[in-house]
């Protein structure tokens, strides 16, 4: 989804980013924007703040992005967590193990998975490196 921001003065004017962007990186990239500490007492903070990449550019760019999707219970809809960058995306479904790896950059729609079997030795390095971080969020 692409992000637009308006901020006159602040921001240069049709400039556009690559930048990856992660809900969690709001609440840092707020309190850099009022010039305040980040907040110590809210408990995890993982985002990473995307000031630096508005103004100027400078900033550091994500690796990689997060999304944890709590479908309706009542519709007996497992929970989908996701992992992606803006070439590969690797779904970890809870309960199900290592979910469906895709090349989102040329399959937008999601309609290939890349089967194990397929996978070149960059996209094995890149589906263990996204395996390895979904290992360690938050369930």
């Amino acid at each position: 989804m692409p992000l637009v921001v308006y901020w006159p003065g602040s921001i240069t004017t049709g400039r556009k980013s690559a930048t990856l962007i992660d809900f969690t990186d709001f609440m840092p990239t707020f309190a850099d924007i009022a010039g305040i500490p980040r907040p110590t007492t809210y408990g995890t903070l993982d985002g990473t703040s995307f000031y630096d990449n508005m103004i100027d550019g400078s900033g550091k760019d994500r690796d990689w992005v997060f999304c944890h999707w709590d479908n309706n219970p009542k519709d007996n809809v497992s929970v989908e967590r996701f992992i992606n960058n803006s070439v590969y995306k690797l779904y970890d479904t809870v309960g199900q193990g290592n979910g469906k790896f895709y090349k989102i950059d040329n399959d937008m729609y999601e309609k290939n998975p890349i089967p194990n079997s397929s996978l070149t030795a960059e996209q094995l390095q890149i589906k263990t490196y996204f395996r390895n971080i979904l290992d360690t969020m938050h369930r």
